[in-house]
């Protein structure tokens, strides 16, 4: 029996929510938002600072939701908002608690403009006794083709 794919993403925003929420419309997955048991601040400038040093100290934040078991998947999907370059600390701190070993692991990001040029490769690192597929991009809420470039990304990644 084939196991059903997670879509797990962290969202500051808005923005990646609604990419998760679109491709949950396209394939068969449950869905899984992270949410933190003490959140960014909804105010920019200090949401930006606290990131910068949670990246910087590489610390690893709790998560209030109960996590999902993993173990019923064999395809993760992945979602999160890219910052300084890569993915945020929540991210990071949902793998971790997770550790998938043996999944498909699809990221997905959204940006303000910068892309996303080094969170692939971070994932791999972080993530190594796992197989990758291509990483979906866009800024913001991904504009009107989003569903079209949705649906070639599913199916280049052989996500039905």
């Amino acid at each position: 029996m084939t196991k059903k794919a997670l879509i797990a993403y962290y969202t500051w925003s808005g923005n990646t929510r609604y990419i998760a929420d679109r491709i949950s419309k396209l394939i068969e997955a449950d869905i899984y938002e992270i949410v933190l048991s003490k959140p960014y601040s909804s105010n920019y400038n200090t949401c930006l600072q606290e990131s910068r040093r949670d990246l910087g100290q590489n610390r690893l934040l709790d998560i209030k939701n109960p996590l999902p078991d993993i173990s019923r998947y064999e395809t993760l999907l992945i979602g999160y908002p890219v910052w300084f370059g890569t993915y945020p600390m929540p991210m990071a701190s949902f793998l971790n608690q997770c550790n998938p070993v043996d999944k498909k692991i699809l990221p997905f990001s959204t940006h303000g403009g910068g892309g996303d040029p080094k969170g692939l490769n971070d994932l791999r690192k972080l993530c190594p006794d796992n197989t990758f597929g291509d990483l979906f991009s866009v800024q913001g809420r991904g504009g009107s083709n989003l569903d079209t470039y949705l649906r070639q990304w599913v199916k280049n990644n052989n996500i039905f």
